[in-house]
């Protein structure tokens, strides 16, 4: 009966077609644990064959794929002016560049933003230059220090030197506040 014993390692050994080191080895393994032993043999390959015969794909991956492919689509679709928002930020992002920076995409993005909200994110839009656009912000509460803060760090990166009054005004308006001592010193 060797016959039936090479079929049934044959039977065994047929799910390592792809990996010929693994299908050797198990070959060997099996030959040296079924010899000597004849019997129940058929029956084995009689139910490695059901077995094998009974193996398909599971639904349930196709469904998780096909489930996170329409959620996906559904996600896009929904964020899509999102999505088209973040790449003109990003391209302007990309062109910057220290010898000639671009313009910032401030009117496309910020179409359906209120005038306040355009004054809090950007400072006044018309205004060429940083300083000008946090001024306006600031202007717009004098009282608030984070707005005066703004407008300071914003004057004293395009003049290299602190606005005047702003030790005044700082007193004024947070006397504790030593930010604008650290700045100044900068």
């Amino acid at each position: 009966m060797p016959d039936s014993s090479a079929r049934l390692i044959e039977t065994a050994v047929r799910t390592f077609a792809d990996n010929a080191e693994m299908k050797v080895a198990a070959s060997h393994l099996l030959s040296e644990l079924i010899e000597g032993r004849e019997e129940g043999e058929e029956e084995a390959i009689q139910r490695w064959d059901a077995v094998d015969a009974g193996k398909r794909k599971p639904v349930w991956r196709i469904v998780l794929w096909m489930l996170l492919v329409v959620v996906s689509a559904g996600v896009g679709v929904w964020n899509f002016k999102e999505g088209a928002r973040i790449v003109k930020w990003t391209q302007w992002f990309n062109s910057f560049s220290l010898l000639s920076p671009g313009t910032m995409p401030v009117t496309e993005s910020a179409r359906e933003y209120t005038a306040r909200e355009k004054l809090l994110l950007f400072g006044d839009p018309t205004k060429s230059n940083k300083t000008d656009r946090k001024e306006a912000l600031w202007r717009s509460e004098s009282e608030n220090i984070a707005f005066f803060a703004e407008y300071v760090s914003a004057y004293a990166s395009d003049n290299k030197r602190m606005p005047p009054d702003w030790q005044e005004i700082a007193h004024r308006l947070d006397p504790e506040n030593a930010w604008f001592t650290y700045e100044a010193a900068a």
